[in-house]
């Protein structure tokens, strides 16, 4: 098994297991929770989270399939505009990135404005989950 492979294992491995307490809340006449799933890189970018032909990378695809498989939704993107909108909509978040979010990176998407990062934080603070992987 490569390095590679053998972290994202590790790593969708703790996302399930940290999800557990959520299982007794989502039986299927609870609503679903939706954790948003941020991965722009302002610095290199991991192989894992690299999109190719507008098709999600392998990091995005795991927890996407965990999140099907243990009821709750994923919302993946690299817009840090998302940040700007209502983030009420999201129970957790996942950063996968790289770098200091709110710069621009040429020839990528839209870097988190200081009034989305403020939000993002005040969220957390709030009560929203976080992971932060890298």
């Amino acid at each position: 098994m490569r390095r590679r492979d053998l972290l994202l294992a590790g790593g969708a491995t703790a996302l399930s297991i940290s999800a557990w307490p959520w299982k007794a809340a989502l039986a299927d006449d609870q609503p679903k929770r939706k954790v948003l799933m941020f991965t722009r890189s302002a610095g290199f970018e991991h192989g894992a989270i690299r999109e190719k032909d507008g098709e999600m990378g392998h990091a995005q695809n795991v927890f996407t399939d965990l999140g099907k498989k243990h009821n709750f939704d994923v919302v993946s993107t690299k817009d840090g505009r998302i940040f700007d909108e209502d983030l009420d909509q999201f129970d957790a978040f996942l950063f996968y990135t790289t770098g200091d979010l709110t710069q621009e990176k040429k020839g990528e998407k839209p870097p988190m404005s200081a009034e989305g990062k403020q939000k993002f934080l005040d969220a957390v603070a709030g009560g929203k989950g976080f992971v932060a992987t890298h």
